[in-house]
């Protein structure tokens, strides 16, 4: 069975991000030749407490940056022009 997917469907998603040493987006994408459909923050602290309290992040802390960037992907992936 034949799976191949075009290129231009594929969008990497990088996660925990923002540490001081990791590789920027733009060096990420130009070495991938691909853009990131999102750059998800590291954010133990709010991922901890929703997971302590038994609550999406949504419900726990919806400003949270990590909280909007999944629900910009979310959106994404669920768009009707794919």
């Amino acid at each position: 069975m034949d799976h191949e997917v075009s290129r231009e469907r594929i969008r990497p998603v990088a996660n925990r991000t923002g540490r001081g040493t990791q590789v920027s987006r733009a060096d990420a994408e130009k070495v991938l030749g691909l853009p990131f459909a999102e750059w998800v923050p590291e954010d133990a602290g709010t991922v901890t407490g929703a997971i302590d309290r038994a609550q999406p992040l949504i419900q726990y802390y919806p400003r949270a940056t990590i909280t909007t960037t999944f629900g910009r992907l979310a959106k994404a992936l669920t768009a009707t022009n794919r």
